[in-house]
C-alpha cells in the first residue's frame, strides 16, 4: 500500500500540481488580486472540501512556496492565505503551458482564426468592462 501511494505522488510530481491544487491557488490568487482576505474556510466552501480535505492542499502549497498564512486582522484566531509572488508565476505558467499545449493541436489557418476571436472576445469585455 505505501509502495503504491509513493508511486501515485511520484507520478503526480512528474505531472505537475493536482487540478485541486490549481483549482486553490487560483482561488487564492484572484482573492488577492481583487484586494479580499480569504481563509482556509472559505477555499474550502469554494472548491467542495472539507475543512481536513483543504488542510494537507494548503500546507502542500506552504511547503511548495506557492502560499503563506497570516493571522486574520478582525479574528485572531483565524488565518487568512496569501499568494507568493512565485505561487502567482506557477499559476500563470501552468496556464500559458495549458494554452499551448491545446493550441498544439491547431493547424495554421484554425489558430490565426482562434486569435482574431478572442481579439474580438477581448475587445467586448474592455468595452463592457470599462
Amino acid at each position: 500500500m505505501a509502495e503504491a501511494q509513493l508511486a501515485r505522488r511520484r507520478q503526480q510530481d512528474d505531472r505537475g500540481p493536482s487540478q485541486t491544487t490549481l483549482d486553490v491557488l487560483r482561488l487564492v490568487v484572484e482573492a488577492a488580486e481583487r484586494d479580499e482576505l480569504i481563509t482556509p474556510t472559505d477555499i474550502a466552501r469554494q472548491t467542495g472540501l472539507t475543512g481536513s480535505g483543504i488542510t494537507p492542499v494548503l500546507k502542500r502549497l506552504v511547503v511548495d512556496g506557492l502560499v503563506s498564512f497570516t493571522p486574520s486582522p478582525q479574528d485572531a484566531r483565524s488565518k487568512t492565505v496569501q499568494p507568493t509572488e512565485r505561487g502567482g508565476d506557477q499559476l500563470a505558467a501552468t496556464l500559458d503551458a495549458r494554452i499551448v499545449e491545446a493550441a498544439a493541436d491547431l493547424d495554421p489557418a484554425s489558430a490565426d482564426a482562434v486569435a482574431r476571436f478572442l481579439d474580438r472576445v477581448r475587445a467586448i469585455v474592455d468595452e463592457e468592462c470599462t
